[in-house]
């Protein structure tokens, strides 16, 4: 029997050893699996390209939408039933025009009333003034009633501008195109009646950046393109240039396209409006795609040898696939095109030069 439980007793130191051998091992397999691996040896496959001198447009274009000159809300001062509203759809209207009337049949009577009392109070003023004049009137009784009759004058100009307000007049000239009420509705007051625009002359607004802005004059002849008219070209002339740039260093141009000379075009149309300039030769570039964080605070991955080299750059006018590069690039070094993501400043690489 003792020799029985010196076996158990082996058995079990035997059992706890190899667990706790297996425990350790286990340890030490997870211990390695937390380690940060270092990858920096590994190089990072990326594609570049050359920096080339290449033919800059001659021409500066845009994407835009062609808004109204004006547009404005009509609106009536005061609240009421409307009595008349002489508008439609397409209507043609002048500025300050009246277009419409709030009923005033209260405020008609309200008139009446108060200037048979204004006249009253007139004609008790002029006969107190004479018993004044002649000591048979205090002061103050005299005094109450010239105060009685300019607080009557005092009501009765505050009832002639209500009686004024009630005319809805049309604050730009323009045409018609929207109108919410009917003659007999009520109508608050400041609640628009209708919309007019101003199409004789029609707004155009693009944005340039800092580099093309100085190519571009008052009064320059823009040419507008639609693809609704292919084989159409609309002029308009430059007139208002931003003296200072927006917080994405762009400039606002604005561009006026006068309807009599191009009839055909619409607001709410999209167009591609182009500020022609003189050809400029050899004009160093990349590709758009080779710009980390855009164009404000643009900068490149520059292949040194077998590393990624984080280089600041200026940029200036785009001119499509490729934007035009001011400084801090020469000719023939290589961008990082595909793979930004994945490096950094002195980055392992392995550049294959795209075709």
């Amino acid at each position: 029997m003792k020799k029985k439980g010196i076996i158990a007793v082996i058995i079990i130191a035997v059992c706890v050893v190899f667990a706790v051998v297996k425990l350790s091992a286990n340890k030490k397999v997870i211990e390695k699996g937390k380690e940060v691996i270092d990858r920096s040896h590994i190089p990072v496959a990326v594609n570049v390209e050359s920096v080339k001198m290449l033919e800059l447009s001659g021409a500066i274009i845009r994407p835009s939408i062609v808004e109204p000159n004006e547009k404005a809300t009509i609106a009536p001062s005061m609240s009421g039933k409307l009595e008349s509203l002489s508008i439609q759809l397409g209507s043609k209207v002048g500025k300050d025009q009246t277009i419409g009337k709030i009923d005033t049949k209260t405020l008609n009577v309200q008139l009446k009333n108060l200037q048979l009392t204004a006249d009253k109070l007139k004609t008790d003023l002029d006969r107190n003034k004479e018993l004044f004049e002649g000591k048979a009137l205090s002061e103050t009784q005299y005094l109450d009633s010239k105060y009685a009759y300019e607080s009557r004058l005092l009501e009765l100009e505050q009832l002639k501008q209500q009686l004024s307000d009630s005319y809805i007049k049309s604050p730009v000239a323009g045409t018609i195109i929207d109108k919410k009420y009917v003659a007999g509705e009520f109508v608050s007051a400041g609640s628009p009646v209708a919309t007019v625009v101003d199409v004789d002359v029609l707004k155009i607004y693009v944005y340039v950046n800092q580099s093309e802005v100085r190519f571009i004059k008052m009064n320059q002849e823009a040419h507008i393109s639609a693809s609704v008219f292919p084989d159409k070209s609309f002029k308009g002339k430059v007139t208002y240039i931003a003296p200072s740039a927006d917080n994405n260093y762009n400039y606002k141009i604005e561009v006026q396209v006068r309807v009599k000379e191009n009839p055909e075009l619409k607001a709410g149309t999209y167009v591609n409006v182009k500020f022609e300039m003189d050809r400029k030769e050899d004009v160093l570039q990349v590709p758009k795609k080779a710009l980390v964080e855009g164009v404000k605070n643009a900068y490149v991955y520059v292949q040194n040898g077998d590393r990624a080299e984080r280089r600041t750059i200026r940029v200036g006018r785009e001119n499509g696939e490729y934007i035009e590069v001011v400084e801090g690039l020469k000719e023939n070094e290589k961008v990082v095109i595909d793979g930004q993501i994945n490096i950094v400043d002195k980055s392992l690489i392995q550049a294959k030069e795209s075709k």
